[in-house]
């Protein structure tokens, strides 16, 4: 009895042994070589699945040609799943390396830089880059796998929101990566984030609501496919990259009051887009808004540069409304477009070429101002004009409000004279329900300014003063008319006196009395205005040489009441006459 259970025991050992040794062997099996020598491809030996394949050897290479994926490619084709380990230094991995590769975890020491959906549509639920520090566009694409406790990556250059899902840059400024794996339906962007990196919401398939109060940028490919997106604030935005909102079918109306650059499709597909408005934006890119079929009517007034089909396939836009400013408009900007359209434009000669063959366009409508902002002189007339090319059609016109007269072209015109009533204008035209304006138009009149020549008089006490001034009513190059004019100040104190002399003139004369500075106001009328205009001058006395209007000084014309004035008195003749003078006194005493 004790010889059979020993000898069992002895045989269970050597089973348990057996069985030991056989999972080590199976732990052992589980991290294939995969080597790689220079000019010769990646070879991987035999693996099950689950199993680490650990590079070893040269760095990984593309193909030559642009197709191929050479080294990366065999890793992606491989038919079981896998796990991957770099050990001989790769730095780089390329955008779509792996992509829809069977890879369920990834560790590389030393790679500093991973490309664009570079694991993309993997179950991957690993990746450990310690020492990574560039990530130019979203590797992470739709991977149902990952979630944030998943990414060990450099802290140095990014971090981590673990409860939301999210990769940020270090500086928390750009959103790398909104994983896949994020349940929430609405997101409003940190107020220090300015940059949506490349494809970072691609794919976003919960969400319906975006706010990016402050991102100036949005990259390529930033949320394609993400087809629930109803509604978008972004505020501060001033580019739109290539594919961004490609096929978000949920929106259905766009305004971006700060975008400038809208790249290639950055709209195209978005089915269910019904309006958009776009004031800033400045250049739109090839096929922008491509065959968004339900899109009716868009404002651009500040458009620079239509690319190719950027309005093509657009079979319910009726009303496409575009600035003066169009210098280059593709000749198939607005190909296979089946619905009759309405376009608004100042400038419809910017469109002569794109539009020769296409027969969608119902009018072309010109409203414009012929200056603006418009400063009216006397005579002077403001100008406004429309031109619609098709006139059958019902269009409705008016100026601020008030009715104008249907007809091709219609003129409203006022002259300074009598253009009291003018202020803001604009013209506005209705169409289909809704109205369109031209930019409003201040008008504002000349006010003539009164100068007067000399502006400034010095006189020297005891001489005879004898000036004409003249009296200018101008604005710009103008001059206006002086109707009358009246004379007041404070010369008479001086005992100096003033008379007109013309329509626009008056003499100041006389022999100042006083020194000091005088002042001369003048007020006029001038044609054409009712109010009136005043300017001045400043008539100065300086102290003389002691002489008086009795008995001048030297040098000066002498002054007598009831006398026009008599010959001046020499210095030699006065001190004559002083003489027997100071002797008559001095004999009465």
């Amino acid at each position: 009895m004790l010889k059979g259970q020993r000898r069992n025991f002895v045989l269970g050992v050597l089973m348990l042994i057996a069985v030991m040794f056989a999972f080590a062997g199976a732990a052992r099996a589980a991290e294939v070589e995969a080597t790689k020598t220079t000019g010769a491809p990646l070879a991987v030996g035999a693996y099950a699945n689950g199993d680490t394949l650990v590079v070893t050897g040269d760095a990984l290479e593309l193909g030559e040609e642009e197709d191929d994926m050479g080294d990366w490619g065999i890793l992606a084709a491989l038919p079981n799943s896998f796990k991957l380990r770099f050990e001989n230094g790769q730095t780089v991995i390329p955008e779509v390396a792996l992509m829809d590769a069977r890879l369920l975890e990834i560790e590389g020491r030393d790679v500093t830089e991973i490309g664009g959906w570079a694991f993309a549509y993997t179950p991957l639920t690993k990746a450990v880059f310690p020492a990574v520090e560039n990530i130019e566009e979203n590797p992470f694409v739709v991977i149902s796998s990952l979630n944030a406790d998943g990414l060990q990556l450099n802290e140095d250059a990014f971090s981590v929101d673990a409860d939301n899902g999210i990769l940020y840059s270090k500086d928390g400024s750009r959103i790398v990566s909104y994983l896949f794996t994020n349940n929430a339906t609405a997101f409003t962007a940190p107020k220090g984030v300015t940059e949506i990196a490349d494809s970072a919401f691609a794919a976003a398939m919960k969400l319906e609501s975006v706010s990016l109060p402050n991102v100036r940028l949005i990259g390529d490919s930033a949320f394609v496919s993400s087809g629930k997106i109803k509604t978008l604030s972004a505020p501060n935005v001033v580019r739109v990259g290539s594919l961004a909102f490609l096929q978000c079918t949920g929106l259905t109306t766009l305004y971006l009051p700060k975008a400038e650059i809208l790249d290639y499709q950055a709209f195209a597909a978005c089915q269910n887009l019904t309006g958009a408005s776009l004031p800033n934006v400045k250049s739109i890119g090839e096929g922008a808004f491509f065959n968004n079929s339900k899109l009716a009517s868009i404002s651009i007034p500040k458009a620079e540069f239509i690319g190719e089909h950027a309005f093509a396939s657009m079979h319910g836009l009726t009303v496409l409304e575009l600035g003066a400013e169009v210098p280059v408009v593709s000749g198939d900007a607005f190909t296979n477009n089946q619905k009759k359209m309405l376009l608004l434009t100042p400038a419809p000669e910017n469109f002569a070429a794109a539009l020769a063959d296409f027969q969608s366009v119902e009018a072309i409508l010109r409203a414009e101002i012929t200056q603006s902002p418009v400063t009216l002189l006397e005579g002077d007339k403001l100008t406004l004009s429309a031109v619609i090319e098709n006139t059958e059609a019902p269009y409705q016109w008016s100026l601020n409000g008030t009715a104008l007269p249907a007809a091709t072209e219609t003129l409203y015109e006022k002259e300074a004279a009598a253009a009291g009533d003018l202020g803001l204008y604009a013209m506005q035209f209705g169409y289909n329900g809704k109205t369109y304006s031209t930019a409003p138009i201040g008008v504002a009149f000349a006010v003539p300014e009164l100068s007067l020549t000399p502006a400034a008089e010095t006189v020297a006490q005891g001489a005879q003063a004898d000036r004409i001034f003249t009296l200018r009513a101008h604005f710009g190059d103008k001059d206006f008319t002086i109707a009358e004019f009246n004379l007041a100040g404070d010369i008479d104190d001086a005992g100096l006196m003033f008379e007109k002399t013309g329509a626009a003139t008056f003499r100041v004369h006389g022999v100042p009395t006083k020194p000091g500075s005088y002042s001369l106001r003048v007020t006029a009328k001038v044609s054409g205005y009712a109010d009136d205009f005043t300017t001045g001058a400043v008539i100065t006395v300086t102290e003389g040489n002691g002489g008086t209007p009795e008995t001048p000084g030297p040098g000066t014309p002498c002054y007598t009441s009831g006398s026009s004035g008599c010959s001046a008195v020499s210095l030699a003749g006065l001190s004559l006459l002083l003489i027997p003078l100071a002797l008559m006194r001095g004999k009465k005493k």
